[in-house]
């Protein structure tokens, strides 16, 4: 396949300050796995990320051949009207990489990744591959397939609302390379956007660009982009057709990308697919804290989670806080949860207040099941207050 030689990798992510400790992720599994020959220039897009989180990102991956920088497009919201549909995890910053090849022509050829993924191998190596006659690569959109078949209406709404009459030609939003040259002598970014502004599409930004393009894209080694099979899209997944099914098997066994790009994070969900090495990467970086913390405090909330909330975070922490769970201190399981307690006492206090709260102002059922959740908090923090005066007099 033919090569086009590129001084410096172009990278681009867009992202909410929420979002941030979730794209550190992303970001730490890049930088280790780049070759220290070349360069990369990895800009965000972004209109809310704090002055705190970008100065922790840059301080923390500045490297002498990575540069980070951040883009603002408040104006460019503004000008575009960026009141476009969204729906759950999905949120305004996806429509981002839609402006790239606009706001940066002096680049011929830009990356666009999703924050929700982690690098296993040198995006160099993706990036010198040639676009030849298109404006766009990317790569099939493998679960799209089972989906298909699985729900009459999306079928009905790819074929008519999209006008793909091979749902194999469905692309994934969330890896793009752009040729930006071609790409604006087409004027595709403002089409794009009066495209999305017209329609409340499905898969928001995903469904304009495959309704414009319909196949008439490169479509790149799936290896750059395997979506993970998470829970939610098991039942469909068995009705994939053989040829896409072979595709996302084939990727699945050396992924250069790993992409969760369900509902199903592995920052909440952390028994999904490959989630355990999105955790390997997370735990170097700044916010590793900061996503545990969200981690038990969407499970501690999620009643459908609570009686598998303590496995998950136990085997996270004695991994890395308690490496040698048979000494002493740490005897067993409960204690292990008792000295996360400890740590997080703030935290568990304020679940103990919100339990209080939500017992008070509930009745029947939903109130027996607060007053439960109340008396649980209430003795983990008693029993961790305990064992820390258990510390406390222990003689050497």
């Amino acid at each position: 396949m033919k090569k086009t030689n590129m001084n410096t990798v172009q990278i681009f992510f867009s992202s909410s300050n929420y979002y941030v400790p979730f794209l550190s992720v992303a970001i730490e599994s890049l930088v280790n796995n780049i070759s220290p020959s070349r360069k990369y220039n990895i800009t965000i897009l972004n209109h809310e990320i704090s002055k705190e989180n970008k100065e922790i990102i840059k301080k923390y991956y500045k490297k002498g051949n990575v540069k980070i920088n951040f883009f603002d497009v408040s104006e460019i919201i503004n000008l575009y009207k960026f009141n476009f549909y969204t729906y759950g995890h999905v949120s305004i910053e996806t429509y981002f990489k839609l402006l790239i090849p606009v706001l940066f022509k002096k680049y011929p050829k830009c990356l666009f990744f999703d924050s929700d993924l982690v690098f296993l191998k040198d995006i160099n190596d993706l990036f010198m591959e040639d676009l030849g006659k298109y404006a766009l690569g990317a790569t099939h959109c493998c679960l799209i397939s089972g989906l298909y078949n699985y729900d009459q209406t999306l079928k009905h709404y790819i074929n008519n609302t999209l006008g793909l009459k091979n749902v194999d030609n469905y692309c994934q939003g969330g890896v793009l390379m752009f040729n930006t040259n071609k790409w604006n002598k087409m004027n595709i970014s403002n089409i794009l956007l009066d495209s999305v502004r017209k329609n409340n599409f499905k898969f928001v930004d995903q469904c304009a660009i495959n309704k414009f393009f319909n196949g008439n894209l490169k479509f790149l080694d799936q290896k750059w982009n395997y979506e993970t099979k998470q829970r939610g899209f098991a039942p469909a997944y068995k009705l994939t057709d053989t040829k896409i099914l072979n595709i996302h098997q084939n990727a699945k066994k050396e992924p250069y990308i790993i992409h969760y790009s369900g509902k199903h994070k592995p920052w909440l969900y952390p028994d999904e697919e490959f989630a355990d090495i999105w955790w390997q990467y997370a735990r170097k970086t700044p916010f590793y804290e900061e996503i545990l913390t969200r981690m038990i405090q969407y499970q501690s909330n999620n009643e459908n989670m609570q009686n598998n909330a303590v496995t998950p975070l136990r085997n996270e922490l004695t991994k890395i806080h308690f490496p040698n769970i048979n000494n002493r201190f740490i005897a067993n399981e409960y204690n292990t949860k008792l000295n996360y307690v400890l740590e997080h006492m703030f935290l568990f206090k304020w679940i103990k207040f919100k339990y209080k709260i939500e017992k008070a102002l509930s009745f029947g059922e939903k109130h027996e099941r607060y007053k439960r959740k109340y008396k649980n908090v209430k003795q983990l923090i008693k029993d961790a207050k305990q064992l820390k005066k258990q510390f406390l007099n222990f003689n050497y």
